[in-house]
């Protein structure tokens, strides 16, 4: 894993500041602190920092080029099967000088060209200069574990892993994305292409671009979840089925444990991570190793179920009983992911990266099985009320017009709600479609908050933008497939997934140089589940239907019939006691620049901290929002000494 930046003067021809590459490999050293490298030939230039995972001699430097040096790579990422591509290159004439998976790239390249894409299993960010094309190609993993922004002005082309890298090159402005505001504050998160930054964009998931004689063009290389309409026919019945997800899972842990550094596991004690973990002690000849933190608080501790896998699997145990300090993390949080972030799952996981970080350079972990095969209790609720979508529009409209209360209003308020709202709300529910419902499930406040937080400025120029529910039902439409439900977990996929969790784990992990790889993640994996009828999923109430029942021969019952507890911290509590004065500093006494309504923003707070409603979750996304303000726009020093 590593970090990877590079600019273009392609108008100009002027050459690249050897100063501002310097600076921008600097910026991302925790993403790789083992090695430095630059390469600069007039207009071009490209940089890299290494965290050595495979290969470790000094051979394996970035940027690496070919033969003759007509093409150059900046890689970030791990292609899993890079040795059977390796032989297959081989076998077609191509010598090697290195064991690295970065030169398998190159090569692969120059004998497929863009359609190398194709060969690759694995997570990765890259971008190649092509010399006598006088190109770059950039790519990104298919489900987007790895990240790659860049910044295209009239006069060059600017690429890295990180926004806070891209920035060092003073051309860049810093500039609010007001669109990206909206989506934020929906959603928690600023989905691809988007950053919070104006003009920066995200390559998304399973895309690569190419620029060209200063043209960009950006294009879709996989998707296979998108287009969902096409009959299952690839088993004969459910026993078959588990068969084959359970060889396909053993398959993409073995690949995962390639390493020439040591390799462990987070294990939080669900069902997924002690799937992983069951796995890796099956392949591996050595006991794993395990990574897992608590809290005092029992409602979010979860070391009991990790110590029960640990033990069952006889693993090299650790673990954290974390008392966050948060005023000391939160500037870092807000340094490290480089645009507001709202999930505040981040704290654990960052703690978590670290104590990791301290004995292993790998871990494995079980993100995604939620998203994949449906486990989250939304999935539920959704699947119970999608036969209200049976009901004729007409009526539908009638009932939500005598009801006379826009679900925009309330849905997704903290506030405390009398009966009569209750019940609007449930009525209100049942007459939207399934496509409307995840949408307001996924959201994370109501339409009504959004516009009275926002200044009048801000609201105007949001009339003029894609609104972030315009946005979600954009990207859904794209999505064809007549099951409702493996359509919504299609969608989950393509947003939730790539943009929160991956960037919360993939952030966390490298401010602490460790590399963390997802095994239910595989594409491979995915392909077939995607596909899967939801009956496989999501069953009279109950979720991960096929995954528990793997999980049944493999792990111990507990795990299997424990309730879901998401990996999230008591904000609630936080924002009354450890958090309220930094809430008070930050919120109450801002400079907003006329983003905000500074009597709204008082309002909330005040109720808060006078426990008339929960509004934690809400004054976490404004914190980091002008936490970031400052650091990232006004480039403020934040501490809270």
């Amino acid at each position: 894993m590593c970090g990877i930046a590079g600019i273009y003067n392609f108008r100009t021809e002027e050459p690249v500041d050897p100063e501002t590459i310097h600076k921008m490999c600097e910026r991302l050293i925790h993403r790789g602190p083992d090695d430095y490298g630059v390469y600069i030939e007039n207009a071009v230039g490209l940089g890299h920092r290494r965290l050595s995972i495979i290969d470790l001699s000094s051979k394996a430097k970035q940027p690496m080029c070919n033969e003759d040096g007509t093409v150059w790579i900046t890689f970030n990422g791990e292609i899993y099967n890079f040795r059977e591509i390796r032989d297959d290159l081989i076998k077609k004439g191509h010598r090697f000088k290195t064991k690295a998976d970065t030169e398998v790239i190159i090569h692969a390249y120059e004998e497929y060209g863009i359609h190398c894409l194709n060969k690759f299993v694995g997570m990765f960010a890259f971008a190649i200069w092509d010399k006598n094309k006088r190109m770059f190609f950039l790519a990104r993993d298919r489900v987007g574990k790895k990240p790659l922004v860049y910044y295209l002005s009239d006069k060059f082309f600017i690429f890295a892993s990180e926004i806070k890298s891209i920035l060092e090159d003073p051309r860049v402005p810093r500039e609010v994305n007001v669109q990206a505001m909206d989506y934020y504050f929906t959603f928690g998160f600023v989905p691809s292409p988007e950053t919070m930054f104006k003009g920066i964009q995200k390559l998304p998931p399973g895309h690569f671009l190419i620029f060209r004689e200063g043209k960009l063009q950006i294009e879709r290389y996989w998707g296979p979840h998108t287009n969902l309409d096409a009959d299952f026919s690839g088993f004969k019945d459910e026993e078959e089925v588990e068969a084959r997800i359970e060889s396909l899972l053993e398959d993409s842990v073995r690949l995962r444990m390639v390493s020439d550094v040591p390799v462990g596991a987070f294990l939080s004690g669900g069902i997924d991570s002690s799937l992983v973990v069951a796995l890796m002690s099956k392949v591996s000849d050595e006991p794993v190793r395990t990574f897992t933190i608590g809290f005092k608080e029992k409602a979010f501790d979860e070391t009991p179920f990790a110590r029960i896998v640990a033990n069952r699997f006889k693993t090299q145990h650790k673990e954290m009983i974390l008392t966050p300090n948060a005023i000391e993390v939160l500037p870092k949080l807000i340094w490290h992911y480089n645009e507001p972030f709202g999930d505040s799952s981040a704290i654990p996981t960052y703690y978590l990266s670290q104590m990791t970080s301290a004995y292993v350079k790998v871990a494995l972990s079980g993100d995604g099985g939620d998203e994949l095969f449906g486990g989250y209790n939304n999935y539920v609720t959704l699947s119970k009320l999608r036969y209200y979508d049976y009901v004729p529009e007409s009526l539908r409209s009638l009932i939500r017009k005598l009801i006379n209360e826009p679900i925009e209003n309330y849905w997704g308020t903290y506030d405390y709600l009398g009966t009569i709202e209750r019940i609007k709300k449930a009525i209100n529910i049942r007459m939207l479609s399934t496509e409307e419902r995840s949408f307001y499930l996924l959201s994370l406040n109501n339409f009504e908050f959004r516009r009275n937080l926002f200044s009048e400025d801000i609201n105007n120029e949001l009339r003029k933008c894609l609104s972030s529910k315009e946005y979600y039902h954009q990207m859904l439409s794209s999505i064809h497939c007549k099951d409702k439900i493996n359509k919504i977990l299609s969608m989950d996929v393509h947003l939730y997934l790539p943009d929160d969790l991956l960037v919360k784990v993939d952030i966390a992990s490298m401010a602490h140089s460790l590399e963390v790889r997802c095994p239910l993640l595989d594409h491979r994996l995915i392909e077939v589940v995607s596909r899967l009828p939801a009956r496989f999923k999501i069953r009279s109430g109950r979720t991960k239907v096929i995954l528990k029942k793997i999980g049944q021969r493999l792990l111990p019952s507990e795990i299997i019939k424990r309730p879901k507890k998401g990996f999230s911290v008591p904000l609630d509590i936080w924002f009354r006691t450890a958090l309220k004065r930094v809430m008070n500093d930050v919120i109450l006494s801002s400079d907003v620049d006329n983003l905000f309504n500074t009597s709204y923003l008082k309002k909330i707070v005040m109720n808060h901290q006078n426990n008339i409603a929960n509004h934690g979750r809400n004054i976490w996304l404004v914190l980091n929002f002008l936490l970031w303000y400052r650091m990232f726009i006004k480039k403020e020093t934040i501490s809270f000494v």
